[in-house]
């Protein structure tokens, strides 16, 4: 009898096959007939067997070649709430792709951005300008001492504040020295302002 062509996501690389073999995952066979399976490139994947084609990563998804799931980038990380990959805060790190939290900057160093890969040097908390203190963003006054002191958790001050205010309702920040308020999550809220961290709503 004639023999017949293996389907796409499908392979045989033997003479005398009775059946073909699928693609496993993390590799594909786009065409009829393929005596191989190719690793799905950088940036693609392919979760289930014998696939004809690898999808695409999401926004701040990564992969290797020949990979069945995609993980986060570089200076991103999976919330377990979360299917998609979420910026590492402000003063954390991660500099390694994967889904795992982001790590807190080392004392000294500093990051003032969301999704930073390093830590750098904290700029000079304060300078003293015609007898007044000013203050960077992230810390507020304190002219007792004459020295600026970093906004607590629950609390933050850009550019247009001059002393630290308390995050408002929905809205959080878990560490010191911010310069903004980070949104509750999905599926979480703060019922008072100032508050370091969000509640899980009830069921």
């Amino acid at each position: 009898s004639n023999c017949t062509l293996c389907d796409p996501g499908k392979f045989s690389n033997t003479t005398g096959a009775i059946s073909c073999s699928p693609c496993q995952p993390g590799y594909f066979a786009s065409s009829l007939g393929s005596l191989f399976c190719s690793p799905c490139p950088n940036g693609t994947f392919s979760s289930g067997q014998a696939s004809f084609d690898c999808q695409t990563c999401g926004e701040h998804e990564t992969s290797a070649a020949g990979s069945s799931v995609c993980v986060c980038a570089p200076g991103f990380f999976r919330h377990h709430n979360l299917s998609y990959c979420v910026a590492c805060p402000f003063e954390t790190f991660k500099n390694v792709s994967g889904d795992a939290v982001c790590d807190l900057c080392p004392v000294p160093s500093c990051s003032n951005v969301t999704g930073a890969t390093a830590c750098s040097s904290c700029a000079a908390p304060a300078a003293v300008n015609l007898s007044e203190l000013v203050c960077l963003p992230g810390f507020s006054p304190d002219p007792q001492q004459n020295q600026c002191l970093p906004c607590s958790p629950g609390t933050y001050s850009n550019a247009s504040l001059s002393s630290c205010l308390p995050c408002p309702l929905g809205f959080y920040s878990n560490a010191s020295q911010l310069t903004a308020c980070h949104e509750c999550p999905p599926g979480s809220f703060t019922n008072t302002s100032g508050q370091s961290s969000c509640l899980s709503c009830p069921p």
